[in-house]
């Protein structure tokens, strides 16, 4: 890593990372073990061996789909005879009794169930399983306050009697369990690469569902980025193993390639990405929301369906462009739906909104609580009003924060994970609510440092060689570079671990240029005199309005771009500091 480097340097310093920290964030203790899994490999591998039918109920967002799809595809390697059952988004969370019932109908020939993502507060459905002569095996990761546990076998790291240090995601459990009962079962070399490539996919469930950029999650991570790459630059020939493992490996390539390939609307990308240039970024901002998208729109998971068990791949390509429809389909409701939210009389905004109207589906609540959080950096819940007069809906805590854990020890019903989770009360136990995560406001408030500009990670000023030794006025991009160089080793970032945010600031002299971009061009970039650009995301008006003689900085991303030959230092974001605003910015540096 280039230490050297002032914005390295920066980087480094402002975060008060050191080498110590930096070698902890992959450390994994390998001999602890989440609990109860085990048994859980032992009852699978006794039913694979025996061919008894295995019935695989997974959730319905993006950990639930990776999870199903590690162990669909893993149990089509070791030979199982297994049928996976497709939760229905609009019935809600959970399994549930009559899920049970119509999986034992549809295949009588089901001995044992097991769950992924899922499954651990089921315990109607696990009782009516055992009723029904069907073993139960539960993976899942989600907090329980109950001590009941009416299952075979289960495995959740986030039970309390588990003392497993790490947060993990419902997939990197499935994917645990798959590897087991590969050792169970002796596979040979070539079934056990099978089950290592199909738990990677493990990593997509990671980011979708915001884990921990640290330890297994961090790997996890890792790993789907890895994969990822792996399948964009194989050929379908390759991976095509005329069985399911195959169907999988290809479903998931026909969705990287329009991710990576084509425009929302299916039409040919002007610069499509390398596969080399695939990151975490992606499937965070593309990939994971596209595989959410189906239970966010009110769909059922008929594409996933075909995505993988289509025999051609005319099939793949056309489940795919229904998903990437549905992706942006439900972008447009849920700014929608945000938009009409908070019009409403909100006296407790911005910690608890309450949606009195039917703005929200209940599908989009997670949704727009976590944009709220991330306009305001505060706790957020968001509620529905129901016709019974309860409230129902979801909440959002940054920094990891367990708000749930602090909900439910107020007696208001919160599950889920602690900073992501589903909650429900009666009407008069809002106040109490609001109190629980104005105290979290409190703390998020508390634990901010004094300098208003102290996100910032790294600043350029181009021509401006005086500011600070970290700040580079001169070679930047020389210095963009190293940074970006440093990041990629670094990689991958997440919570707990960001990516740096970095400014460039300059004062408007005419030496400049600003233009336009976009297709409504509602982008703008400036091209400073020495190359370096900085680029305003959806501020073509903002920037419109900068006179000369004005001190501008833009916060964002630092980038190296390379087009036709050429290359230039970038920053990229959307927000815009003028004058007084950008000059405390630069003042801030100058003390580090």
């Amino acid at each position: 890593m280039a230490m050297d480097n002032a914005l390295v340097k920066s980087f480094i310093l402002r975060r008060g990372y050191d080498r110590d920290f930096l070698s902890r964030l992959d450390a994994v203790d390998g001999s602890r073990m989440i609990a109860g899994l085990d048994r859980c490999s032992a009852l699978i591998a006794s039913a694979v061996r025996t061919r008894s039918e295995i019935g695989v109920f997974c959730d319905f967002d993006t950990d639930g789909i990776s999870s199903l799809l590690v162990i669909c595809s893993s149990l089509a390697a070791m030979g199982a005879d297994f049928v996976p059952w497709f939760a229905d988004p609009s019935a809600g969370y959970g399994l549930r009794p009559q899920d049970v019932r119509a999986m034992k109908e549809a295949h009588p020939g089901i001995r044992v169930l097991l769950t992924a993502d899922v499954g651990i507060s089921a315990d109607e459905a696990v009782k009516e399983a055992g009723r029904l002569g069907i073993m139960t095996v539960v993976t899942d990761h989600h907090q329980k306050d109950s001590p009941d546990r009416p299952a075979t076998a289960w495995a959740d790291p986030s039970l309390p009697e588990d003392p497993y240090p790490y947060t993990v995601c419902g997939a990197h459990v499935a994917a645990d369990l798959m590897g087991r009962v590969a050792d169970d079962l002796c596979v040979t070399d070539g079934v056990r690469r099978k089950v290592r490539l199909s738990r990677k996919i493990a990593g997509i469930g990671a980011r979708g569902d915001v884990m921990p950029c640290s330890g297994p999650s961090r790997a996890d991570s890792r790993d789907a980025v890895a994969l990822c790459k792996f399948l964009l630059m194989s050929e379908d020939a390759d991976l095509d193993d005329g069985g399911l493992w195959g169907r999988v490996m290809l479903g998931l390539r026909t969705l990287l390639l329009h991710v990576t390939q084509l425009e929302a609307d299916g039409s040919p990308r002007r610069y499509p990405k390398a596969p080399q240039d695939f990151s975490e970024t992606d499937i965070d901002m593309v990939l994971s929301p596209m595989l959410n998208s189906m239970r966010r729109t009110g769909n059922d998971l008929a594409s996933i369906r075909d995505l993988v068990w289509a025999g051609d791949a005319e099939g793949r390509a056309e489940a795919a462009a229904r998903i990437a429809a549905m992706n942006e389909e439900r972008k447009e409701r849920v700014a929608a739906a945000m938009e009409a939210l908070v019009a409403q009389d909100q006296p407790m905004a911005p910690l608890v909104y309450v949606d009195r109207e039917g703005a929200c589906e209940g599908s989009f609540v997670g949704l727009v609580a976590n944009k709220l959080m991330g306009e305001s950096g505060s706790p957020c819940l968001v509620l529905i009003e129901r016709q019974d007069g309860t409230l129902s809906g979801s909440g959002r805590a940054p920094g990891g924060r367990d708000l749930r854990s602090r909900l439910v020890a107020q007696s208001i019903l919160a599950q889920g994970h602690g900073p992501a989770f589903g909650v429900s009360m009666e009407p008069g136990r809002l106040d109490d609510a609001w109190r629980v995560v104005a105290a979290i406001a409190e703390e998020v408030e508390a634990e901010r440092d004094d300098d208003p500009f102290c996100a910032i990670d790294v600043l350029i000023a181009p021509g401006d060689d005086g500011i600070s030794p970290y700040v580079p006025g001169s070679d930047v991009l020389w210095h963009v570079d190293d940074l970006v160089t440093a990041c990629r080793r670094m990689a991958p970032f997440g919570p707990g671990f960001e990516r740096p945010v970095a400014a460039v600031v300059f004062t408007v002299d005419g030496t400049e240029r600003l233009s336009l971009m976009g297709s409504e061009k509602e982008h703008a970039k400036w091209a400073l005199s020495d190359g370096t650009q900085a680029i305003l995301w959806r501020g073509a008006e903002q920037a419109s309005g900068v006179r000369e003689g004005q001190t501008v900085a833009v916060v964002g991303e630092c980038a190296v771009n390379r087009f036709r030959g050429r290359s230039c230092a970038q920053v990229s974001g959307e927000v815009l500091l003028l004058d007084d605003d950008a000059r405390s910015l630069v003042d801030a540096f100058r003390s580090l």
